[in-house]
C-alpha cells in the first residue's frame, strides 16, 4: 500500500470510504467550512476507484485486503502520522456537519491544549446523542505518540471503545458540547441489531474483544457484564448468532454471521419518542409485560406469541447465567494466549509490523 498525492497543509481530514455514494455529499459539506487549510486523506476499500475530489488536495490509499473498519481507521491514522500532519480529523463519511466553523474550532482547541476535541453526535431527530473521536474528532500528532493508534486487529467494532479508553486514561479526551454533527443510528441498540445479526453480530463480538483487551479491572468487569448480557439476550431473542458472538469472540478471526429471526418487530415512530436512551432491560420488560416499548426513534412491538417466546427465552437465559459466568472466565483465559499474536498497542514504533500482521489477517482471515 502507498499514499497517492502529497501533503500541503498541517491539518488532515481523514475518512475511510466503503461506498462511493457518500463521497459527493461529504465533500459538499466540507466545501462550506470556513476553515479550509486542510488536506483530505481517503482510505478506499479494496476494489473501489478513487472519487473526484475537485477543489481539495486529496490524498488516497487503497486497501490491500479486507481489513474491516478497524483496519481502515488504523491505516488513516498511521499514514497521516507518517506524512507529518500536526492534526488529524477523523471523519465519518455519512455524518452531516452542521456548523461551518466546526473544523476550525476543533483545530484551534486542539492547538491550545494538545488534547483530542470532538463534537457531540446527534441522531437526526436530535433526541439521542453521544460522542466518539471517529465522528470528527481532532487529534494532535502528539496524542498518537502518547497513546498509540486505533487497534487494527479488531476487524469491525470495538476499536473506538479501546481508543477512547486510552484517551480518557491519559486525560486527553474533550467533548465539545456546543459543536454538533448529525449521524443516523438505530436508537434501540441490541433490539434493532438482533434483527440484522448478519451485519451486527460481529460488532458485538469485537466489542467484547476490546473490553477484554483493557489491562485493568474495569475493562475485565465490563467484559464479564457485557458477555453475560449478550449471551442472555441471545437466549431471550432465540437468536443463535448473537449467542455465537458471545461464545466465539476470543480469537483474531474474521467470522461471518448469518441472519437470525427475532420474536418482535420495530415500528418507525420518530415523531413520538422521548429524548434519551432507555435501558435494554427496561425495553425488554415492557415488551414482555405490555407487548410494546417506545424509544426515542421507534416503537418495539411483540404479539402474544412473541411475548411468550421472549419470556421463555429469558427464563432459559436466567437459568444459564452461572454457565455464562464460567464461559466468560474460560474465554478470557483463551484470549490471554491469543492476543500475544498481535503487537500490543499499535504505536508509532511498530507501524511496519502492524501492517504486516494486517496483511496476514486479510489473506488468511485470522492471525
Amino acid at each position: 500500500m502507498q499514499v497517492n498525492g502529497k501533503r500541503k497543509h498541517d491539518v488532515c481530514v481523514f475518512c475511510p470510504v466503503g461506498e462511493l455514494k457518500f463521497v459527493a455529499p461529504f465533500l459538499e459539506a466540507l466545501e462550506k467550512q470556513s476553515f479550509r487549510e486542510f488536506d483530505l486523506l481517503f482510505v478506499y476499500r479494496k476494489g473501489l476507484a478513487p472519487a473526484n475530489a475537485k477543489g481539495f488536495n486529496a490524498l488516497w490509499v487503497q486497501e490491500g485486503g479486507d481489513y474491516g473498519t478497524a483496519g481502515a481507521f488504523y491505516l488513516g491514522q498511521s499514514f497521516a502520522y507518517e506524512l507529518g500532519y500536526e492534526f488529524v480529523v477523523l471523519a465519518d463519511i455519512d455524518a452531516v456537519v452542521e456548523s461551518q466553523e466546526l473544523i476550525g474550532k476543533l483545530v484551534q482547541a486542539a492547538k491550545q491544549d494538545g488534547k483530542v476535541h470532538m463534537p457531540v453526535i446527534l441522531e437526526p431527530n436530535r433526541k439521542v446523542g453521544g460522542e466518539n473521536p471517529n465522528g470528527f474528532g481532532c487529534i494532535p500528532r502528539g496524542v498518537f505518540e502518547k497513546v498509540g493508534f486505533s487497534n487494527p486487529f479488531f476487524y469491525r467494532g470495538g476499536e473506538d471503545w479501546d481508543f477512547v479508553r486510552r484517551l480518557r486514561k491519559a486525560g486527553l479526551y474533550v467533548p465539545e458540547k456546543n459543536l454538533v454533527v448529525i449521524h443516523p443510528a438505530s436508537g434501540v441498540g441490541i433490539f434493532l441489531d438482533a434483527q440484522n445479526s448478519a451485519k451486527y453480530a460481529t460488532y458485538y463480538a469485537n466489542g467484547l474483544k476490546s473490553y477484554a483487551w483493557a489491562p485493568d479491572a474495569k475493562g475485565t468487569l465490563r467484559y464479564c457484564r457485557e458477555f453475560c448480557k449478550l449471551a442472555f439476550f441471545g437466549c431471550a431473542f432465540w437468536n443463535s448468532q448473537m449467542l455465537l458472538a458471545a461464545l466465539s469472540w476470543w480469537s483474531f478471526a474474521r467470522r461471518r454471521y448469518s441472519q437470525a429471526g427475532v420474536p418482535f418487530s420495530l415500528v418507525q415512530e420518530s415523531h413520538e419518542g422521548k429524548p434519551g436512551k432507555k435501558k435494554d432491560y427496561v425495553i425488554f420488560a415492557e415488551l414482555v409485560l405490555r407487548g410494546r416499548s417506545e424509544t426515542a426513534n421507534n416503537a418495539i412491538v411483540a404479539d402474544v406469541r412473541g411475548r411468550a417466546m421472549l419470556a421463555a427465552g429469558a427464563l432459559v437465559g436466567a437459568l444459564l447465567v452461572p454457565v455464562f459466568i464460567l464461559a466468560a472466565g474460560a474465554t478470557l483465559l483463551l484470549w490471554q494466549a491469543e492476543k500475544r499474536k498481535a503487537v500490543g498497542v499499535a504505536s508509532v514504533g511498530n507501524i511496519g509490523q502492524a501492517r504486516m500482521l494486517m496483511d496476514e489477517f486479510a489473506a488468511n482471515g485470522r492471525l
